[in-house]
């Protein structure tokens, strides 16, 4: 069935693209709360 077969992958492409949304938003995240770290002393 070709159109189960395109649905699939599209659905393969839209979770693949969170993941990586995910991984950009918290490495981006982890980046920004070090600059802040330095920048305010912070009680941890």
């Amino acid at each position: 069935n070709q159109n189960c077969l395109r649905c699939n992958i599209s659905r393969f492409i839209t979770e693949f693209l969170f993941n990586v949304f995910i991984l950009i938003v918290c490495y981006l995240g982890r980046f920004v709360f070090t600059t802040i770290h330095f920048d305010f002393a912070l009680p941890w």
